[in-house]
C-alpha cells in the first residue's frame, strides 16, 4: 500500500473527454515528417494507486527530482481522481521523447516495487500478464490512428519488432472507439526491454500527430464531447468503453489545459 499523500503544487485536476480539433480543412492530422528523440512529446499514464505514493515521494522529493534530473514535467491527477472504469491516477509527462522514455522507466519500477499481484483487474488490462508488465497510455483518438497506421500496418510492426503485447481500446472500427475521443493504448511484456522499447516506438507515433499536445478549448461544447460546458458536468456520453461511465470524481472539474494556461503548449520544458 503506499503512504498517504496530502497533495501539493505538483497534482492538478485532469479531465478528459474533450474534443481534439482537425486540420484547418476539417480532415484528420496529417504526420509529422520525422520524428527524432530530441522532439517533444506529452502524453497521460495511468498509475495504479499503490504505486502513486513511491512516485511522488515524501513531499514530493521523488517528482521533484524527477523533474530536475529529465527536464520533463510531470503531473499526477489529485488523490481520488481515477480514470474512469479504473482505480489508477493519471500522470502527465511532457518532454522530449529521449527524456520521457526515463519518465517511463522511473514509473515502471515503481509500478513494478508496488503493486502486487492480486492487483484489481480493468477493462484495459492484457490477458496472461500482470500489472507489473504493462504500461498504459491514454492519448487523442487522432494519436491512437497514427500508432495503428494504415490497415494496421504500424501497429503490426511495433508488435513483431519488439515481441511485445500492444492494445488499443475501445477497439478500432467498433462504434465506441469512432465515439471516442481518447483512447488507452496497453503495451504489455514480461522484459522489461521489450517493454521500453515498445513504449519508445509508440510515443514515436504518438508524436508524430501534429494534434497530440493540441490545446483544448471551450469551442469543443459544440460537439458531442460526453463534457457539457454550460453544467460543467461530465455527460454519460463520455464514456470511452462500452458499459463503462465515468467516475463521479471527474465532475466539475478544470481541464488540464485551462488550468495550466500554455506552460505544457510550449516546446520548452524547464524542470520545476
Amino acid at each position: 500500500m503506499s503512504e498517504e499523500y496530502k497533495p501539493d503544487d505538483s497534482e492538478i485536476n485532469i479531465q478528459i473527454g474533450q474534443k481534439r480539433q482537425n486540420n484547418e480543412n476539417g480532415g484528420p492530422a496529417s504526420k509529422k515528417a520525422n520524428v527524432s528523440e530530441s522532439d517533444t512529446v506529452q502524453i497521460k499514464v495511468l498509475i495504479p494507486s499503490a504505486a502513486v505514493g513511491a512516485l511522488i515521494g515524501k513531499g514530493g522529493e521523488t517528482m521533484r527530482n524527477l523533474k530536475n534530473d529529465t527536464g520533463c514535467r510531470v503531473q499526477m491527477s489529485k488523490n481520488q481522481e481515477f480514470y474512469h472504469g479504473t482505480t489508477e491516477r493519471i500522470c502527465f509527462v511532457k518532454g522530449k521523447i529521449s527524456s520521457a522514455m526515463i519518465v517511463m522507466g522511473a514509473i515502471l519500477e515503481k509500478i513494478q516495487e508496488k503493486v502486487e499481484g492480486h492487483h484489481p483487474s480493468d477493462p484495459f488490462d492484457l490477458k496472461g500478464l500482470q500489472r507489473t508488465n504493462e504500461m498504459k497510455f491514454i492519448v487523442p483518438n487522432t494519436s491512437a490512428g497514427m500508432v495503428i497506421g494504415k490497415n494496421g500496418t504500424s501497429i503490426k510492426e511495433i508488435r513483431e519488432t519488439t515481441t511485445a503485447n500492444i492494445q488499443i481500446y475501445p477497439k478500432a472500427g467498433t462504434e465506441e472507439a469512432k465515439m471516442s475521443l481518447e483512447r488507452v493504448i496497453t503495451i504489455g511484456h514480461e522484459t522489461n526491454d521489450v517493454l521500453m522499447s515498445a513504449m519508445q516506438k509508440v510515443l514515436e507515433r504518438v508524436c508524430a500527430d501534429p494534434l497530440h499536445s493540441q490545446p483544448i478549448t471551450s469551442e469543443s461544447q459544440n460537439v458531442s464531447s460526453g463534457y457539457d460546458f454550460a453544467t460543467s458536468r461530465v455527460t454519460t456520453g463520455a464514456s470511452q468503453f462500452a458499459g463503462m461511465q465515468p467516475t463521479p470524481a471527474w465532475q466539475n472539474q478544470t481541464s488540464i489545459d485551462q488550468k495550466l494556461g500554455n506552460q505544457f503548449n510550449s516546446n520548452s520544458c524547464p524542470p520545476n
